[in-house]
């Protein structure tokens, strides 16, 4: 025990400074918008409707702002750290303990629940794999990359969050477009969902089931704070980088809830159905991109 005042020492930055803070950004950026988006974005309208899904994101966005403005001022003022490191300096030893322990169950929890939702995609797609195969192959990719050195680590992480950026933003796009053209099927009424059935569903029992599904958790930006003793950045590219993130996530997060909202009403009772082998409909995209050969599988396995 005594070596852990040091180990926890902000002062001393051991670090390299070898990384470009831009792949810190993006690696907290894809931690922050994590798989509720895509998996219980249904749930949460039927939970609520499509107003409270949206006060909804309001709110998680202010909740992250709330833990990344104080993380960002720790950060300039001393980079070497992270939760457990900040909670020892900044407020008692048993609270950074606590933290480590509840990170380490966060982590235990996460991660095969996205390994297993990887696998159950690839297996919508090739139904003749066994799906053990992605298991053991998403599960190597993953130990490797994260072997791979902090460099490496970052790169091949940016270049995931871009493409979950590209997909999020295009499907939003896809879907306003969609959604304001003629020719869909005569029973699809984007815009009028908002008035029948309605914009909320189960009063303040449904916004709290909402708040439930779709709150999202600061936990990934931990990523950022570990990662300031490795960037090469000043200060003031810091500052500047929190608020470029903050308003990044709070567009993708408000439009992802505004697109959602238009597409189905929150009385479908396909929303809530829980017995599909891949999750297909727990999406709101399949009344969207039903017409579409091809993308209507791809966004609900997804």
């Amino acid at each position: 025990m005594q070596r852990l005042p040091r180990l926890l020492n902000l002062s001393e930055n051991t670090g390299h400074r070898i990384l470009k803070y831009r792949y810190l950004l993006l690696v907290a950026l894809s931690s922050a918008i994590d798989s509720r988006i895509f998996l219980f974005c249904g749930k949460a309208l039927a939970a609520g409707g499509p107003a409270s899904l949206l006060l909804t994101e309001a709110l998680s966005c202010i909740m992250l702002y709330c833990a990344l403005d104080p993380l960002m001022e720790m950060m300039v003022y001393q980079p070497s750290g992270s939760f457990i490191c900040f909670a020892y300096h900044y407020i008692d030893p048993a609270w950074a303990f606590t933290v480590g322990w509840i990170y380490v169950f966060h982590c235990f929890t996460i991660i095969p629940f996205d390994i297993i939702a990887a696998a159950k995609m690839m297996k919508a797609f090739l139904p003749s794999i066994n799906i053990a195969v992605w298991l053991s192959t998403f599960i190597v990719a993953l130990s490797a990359t994260s072997l791979s050195g902090t460099t490496y680590f970052m790169q091949i992480s940016a270049l995931l969050t871009l493409a979950k950026l590209i997909m999020i933003t295009g499907l939003g796009l896809l879907t306003v477009s969609l959604a304001s053209k003629k020719g869909l099927p005569p029973e699809y009424k984007p815009f009028e969902y908002w008035k029948r059935p309605g914009a909320f569903n189960g009063g303040l029992f449904g916004a709290a089931g909402t708040l439930f599904f779709s709150g999202t958790s600061p936990s990934g930006l931990d990523i950022l704070s570990l990662g300031a003793q490795e960037s090469n950045s000043t200060p003031d590219t810091v500052r500047l980088g929190s608020r470029a993130l903050f308003w990044t996530l709070t567009t993708l997060r408000i439009f992802n809830a505004v697109a959602a909202g238009i597409e189905a009403p929150f009385t479908d009772l396909r929303l809530l159905d829980s017995h599909s082998d891949y999750g297909r409909v727990s999406t709101t995209f399949d009344n969207t991109f039903g017409c579409l050969w091809g993308i209507q599988g791809f966004v609900g396995t997804g």
